[in-house]
């Protein structure tokens, strides 16, 4: 009968073990968004990125910058937090 019981508390103290997760494994992500021109809107692309770009795993950060490239054109940098099991910056 002792012996049933240890078995049982051994098999439970195993799968209490299994279920621990460690800490999930996060990437911040910068990209460089060029335009072909000067007459790119980039805050309308911004806006496009953050409505049609949407997984589990991917939060976008809520502002992005923009900076000066060469004669009046303008880089956009926008960054995102992914969970790396769940998405890749090369699906992105």
């Amino acid at each position: 009968m002792e012996a049933k019981v240890r078995i049982a508390e051994a098999k439970r103290e195993a799968e209490g073990k299994k279920k621990k997760v460690g800490p999930v494994a996060k990437s911040n992500v910068l990209f460089e968004v060029k335009p072909f021109d000067s007459e790119t809107d980039l805050d309308a692309v911004a806006a496009k990125i953050f409505a049609e770009i949407v997984m589990d795993g991917l939060l976008w950060k809520t502002e992005y910058k923009k900076d000066p490239v060469a004669f009046g054109i303008y880089k956009l940098i926008i960054g995102c937090t992914i969970e790396d099991e769940k998405v890749s910056s090369d699906d992105l």
